[in-house]
C-alpha cells in the first residue's frame, strides 16, 4: 500500500486501515483536515440557505473518531444535549464544556483548556475558527439553560 501525498485528504483512514501499520501523517495533516472540515460544511450548508438547527450530543466523547473501533474509552463524563442554529457557536459551546470537565481514569492527570486538542497534539478550535472566517456562524455564545454538573 503507497500514500500518494498530492491526492491525500488527510483522512488519517490510512493509519487505521494499514495492517503493518506503517504510515504516519504528513507535516500538518491534522490541521488541514480541521481546515477541510469547515470548508465543506461550508459548501454543504451553502445549499440549505440558513434552514438548518444543529444538535451536539456531548456524550461518550472518545479520543478516536466513532468511526474507528474501537474508538477508546470516554475521555470526559456526558454533559449534555445541545441545540443551535449557529454551528460555530454550538461547536465552541461543546468544545468550552468539555474544557470545563473532569477527565476519568486515564485521562485524569490532562489539565487544558483543550482536552481532545492535548490528546491529539493540535488546537481543536482550528476548525472553528476557520468556519467563523467562512461566515458559518460566531464563536460567540449563551447558553440558555443553567448548567448542571
Amino acid at each position: 500500500m503507497v500514500r500518494d501525498d498530492d491526492k491525500c485528504m488527510n483522512c488519517n483512514n490510512c493509519l487505521y486501515i494499514c495492517p503493518e501499520g506503517v504510515f504516519s501523517l504528513p507535516p500538518q495533516a491534522k490541521e488541514r483536515f480541521q481546515v477541510y472540515l469547515a470548508h465543506v460544511a461550508a459548501g454543504a450548508l451553502s445549499r440549505f440557505q440558513s434552514r438548518v438547527a444543529f444538535i451536539n450530543f456531548v456524550q461518550d466523547i472518545t479520543p478516536l473518531c466513532d468511526c474507528v473501533t474501537p474508538s477508546g474509552l470516554p475521555v470526559v463524563p456526558d454533559i449534555g444535549i445541545f441545540a443551535s442554529t449557529d454551528v460555530v457557536a454550538i461547536d465552541k459551546a461543546s468544545l468550552d464544556l468539555i474544557a470545563q470537565s473532569k477527565p476519568p481514569g486515564k485521562f485524569a492527570g490532562i489539565n487544558s483548556t483543550d482536552i481532545l486538542g492535548k490528546i491529539h497534539n493540535t488546537d481543536s478550535l482550528i476548525q472553528i475558527k476557520t468556519a467563523q472566517e467562512l461566515g458559518l456562524g460566531s464563536m460567540e455564545y449563551q447558553l440558555d439553560i443553567p448548567l448542571r454538573v
